[in-house]
């Protein structure tokens, strides 16, 4: 729920900046831009765990988008540690203003593991490797032509391999692989925000 609550409120602060800028020309990068993007799960820092990625985006024009993310996410509190790739299609149905809302699809893979220790001889670890899909649907507000902000959600689905190691004393039993397919559903269980810096406009402006 409280996912939720900071997801939607940063969909309204983007409509709310826009507003201010809605009498000023566009500014949409020109097609063949790159850009870096720097993303999180939601607005607000924590020192026990950590949820965010970086990437980088190409625009073939005012419509469509590829880029490219390794998101990585750690928790102390929970022994976690995740890193998952993808790549991602935007297509960009709509630009009014500087508000720009979008489509689109991915693919990711990655590696996730998460340990219970008691000691150095009596500790368990959990290792997954997952595959998903994705079908997703954010905005992107442009700034300026090389500064924009985007906030997203998407219904995914994915398989799963996994595989734990249990040692006990020192002695270690590897289980029997698992497989399992996830579909999640939830709108707003899988959301992102971050900020995109077109490179190619920036040397233009100096």
């Amino acid at each position: 729920m409280f996912k939720k609550v900071i997801f939607i409120s940063t969909f309204i602060l983007l409509f709310v900046i826009n507003l201010c800028f809605a009498n000023e020309e566009k500014s949409i990068p020109d097609k063949g831009t790159l850009g870096f993007i720097f993303n999180a799960e939601n607005l607000l820092l924590d020192i026990e765990s950590y949820q965010g990625g970086v990437g980088m985006k190409y625009r073939f024009n005012e419509v469509s988008s590829l880029r490219t993310l390794i998101d990585i996410y750690y928790s102390n509190n929970f022994n976690t540690f995740s890193s998952i790739a993808g790549i991602t299609y935007e297509n960009h149905f709509l630009n009014v203003s500087r508000l720009s809302p979008y489509w689109g699809f991915s693919i990711n893979g990655g590696y996730i593991t998460q340990s219970t220790i008691t000691d150095e001889i009596n500790y368990v670890i959990l290792s997954e490797i997952p595959f998903g899909a994705e079908a997703l649907f954010g905005i992107e507000i442009f700034f300026n032509s090389f500064i924009s902000a985007f906030a997203e959600y998407s219904l995914s689905a994915s398989f799963i391999y996994s595989s734990s190691e249990t040692v006990v004393d020192g002695e270690s039993t590897i289980s029997d692989p698992e497989y399992q397919t996830v579909i999640d559903t939830g709108i707003g269980n899988n959301t992102s925000i971050g900020i995109t810096i077109y490179i190619n406009d920036i040397a233009s402006i100096f």
